[in-house]
């Protein structure tokens, strides 16, 4: 019984303040290791002395569960962005130089989401307008064309 107690629970005993001083911001676990460069309630961004490639694959692997996520590979960064109902929106990893990288994580902010509502209902109202006005041309034309036929 005591050899299954050392075997068993002490290893557990061991690993739990680890597993509890995990840092995390807006439920997304921080990669151990960054210098803080700038956090706010909305925003976390740390500098890492890590490749891009590494702080990459860390949280390939640590959101590989998460549902409804965008990778967007651009030339000098990644962005991770969150199309569900999680309490952050993007996670941007910046290349800095060879063996540099910044992680940013942020928040919904409701002015980016007011904003994307505003212009998808404007740009529905341009359409439509165009569509009218090219419609009414169309018929003008029509019009005309039926007026100089002879009956």
């Amino acid at each position: 019984m005591k050899k299954l107690f050392v075997l068993y629970v002490t290893p557990l005993i061991l690993a739990l303040p680890g597993l509890a001083l995990a840092e995390d911001f807006l439920g997304v676990p921080i990669m151990p290791g960054g210098r803080v460069v700038a956090s706010t309630r909305s925003m976390d961004k740390r500098a890492y002395e890590v490749s891009y490639e590494h702080a990459l694959s860390y949280y390939q692997e640590v959101l590989k569960e998460v549902q409804d996520l965008k990778f967007r590979d651009r030339k000098t960064e990644v962005t991770i962005e969150d199309n569900g109902r999680l309490s952050w929106h993007r996670i941007s990893i910046s290349k800095n130089s060879s063996n540099q990288s910044d992680v940013t994580i942020t928040k919904d902010s409701w002015t980016w989401i007011l904003g994307t509502l505003a212009l998808r209902f404007v740009g529905v109202f341009v359409v439509l307008m165009i569509l009218y006005l090219c419609m009414k041309f169309e018929m003008s034309l029509i019009a005309r064309w039926v007026r100089k036929k002879p009956a």
